[in-house]
């Protein structure tokens, strides 16, 4: 899982694996070797290393894969928790504007139970398959 986890890490960074090998002293192909796999940083860059990503040494070399979000971006999101706009067009009737609050409705009741009954929040991911408004 190491080589999981220099991967997300620099990506969540926003380092290229150029700017993180000048950091380090070794060539990009190196740091191309760690992220796939074949083969391993030494245990004084596993240090630097987590110096850089400032994660723990254990987080690093973990079983666990570190997630795959960044928590600046569902901080970002989480300000927009139930803020939703309407627009209708007013020559309709009120039976389509019920209908979209219905459907809001049940979309904000979904994400209530997820973040209190099942203490979670929705992951945030960056896909074109998201609602569009």
């Amino acid at each position: 899982m190491l080589h999981e986890n220099l991967k997300k890490l620099r990506k969540q960074k926003g380092f290229t694996q150029e700017e993180l090998a000048g950091q380090l002293h070794v060539v990009r192909q190196t740091v191309s070797k760690w992220e796939q796999g074949l083969s391993v940083p030494d245990a004084q860059t596993v240090s630097r290393l987590a110096e850089i990503y400032e994660v723990p040494v254990s987080d690093l070399l973990g079983t666990v894969t570190i997630p795959d979000h960044r928590e600046d971006a569902i901080a970002q999101e989480e300000k927009y928790d139930g803020f939703y706009a309407v627009c209708t067009s007013l020559e309709d009737g009120a039976e389509p504007i019920i209908k979209v609050n219905q459907r809001r409705w049940e979309i904000e009741e979904c994400f209530r139970i997820m973040k209190s009954e099942f203490q979670a929040r929705p992951v945030y991911l960056k896909l074109q398959d998201r609602i569009v408004a």
